[in-house]
């Protein structure tokens, strides 16, 4: 299945249900990621996070499990390793408020349960495929939100010149970071 080589990825799992986690897993395990680690609960994977170079955050929102909360603390904490590190929220909360939700709070990729070895493997070729730059407002940090062009006429407010952003503490070259790798070092096509 897997276009690219993804073996030398560093991922995170944050999953409330160890069943889950282990199935997450094996399922990066047959791409080619075996550098995984994983986490149960919000502070665990936060201080994981800390030591941890994860290319990609996996990470659950549901009844226990507060990705919400995770995310936040990648995107804005002042300690936080990478705030601009890939985040696929995974979760059965799929109400269109609540989608909207987790995309306003700067995830990167969506991800509704129930998933499978297929939808995990899209959504990261999503992060290869079609990175998004990072934008910082009053109330946001995160990736673009829009995912399509669209004919505008009005005054362009953002510019012509991308908003100087903080460096992600070493990280700025990391295989799915919006800056993207050195030339020639990008481990998913090595």
């Amino acid at each position: 299945m897997p276009d690219y080589n993804l073996s030398r990825l560093n991922v995170l799992i944050v999953e409330k249900h160890a069943h889950m986690r282990t199935l997450i897993r094996n399922i990066l395990h047959e791409f080619g990621i075996d550098n995984v680690r994983d986490a149960g609960d919000e502070k665990t994977a936060f201080d994981i996070f800390q030591e941890f170079p994860a290319d990609l955050v996996l990470t659950d929102w549901s009844p226990g499990l507060d990705g919400m909360s995770f995310l936040d603390k990648i995107r804005q904490h002042a300690e936080s390793r990478d705030m601009f590190a890939p985040v696929v929220m995974i979760t059965a909360f799929t109400e269109l408020h609540q989608v909207c939700k987790a995309r306003d709070a700067g995830i990167n990729e969506f991800l509704a349960k129930p998933l499978s070895a297929h939808l995990i493997y899209s959504r990261i070729k999503s992060l290869i495929e079609h990175p998004r730059l990072y934008v910082r407002a009053d109330d946001y940090f995160g990736p673009d939100r829009r995912r399509r062009a669209l004919n505008f006429r009005g005054r362009d407010r953002r510019g012509t010149q991308p908003t100087e952003l903080p460096t992600s503490r070493g990280r700025a070259n990391a295989p799915l970071s919006p800056q993207g790798p050195e030339p020639g070092s990008n481990p998913l096509y090595n």
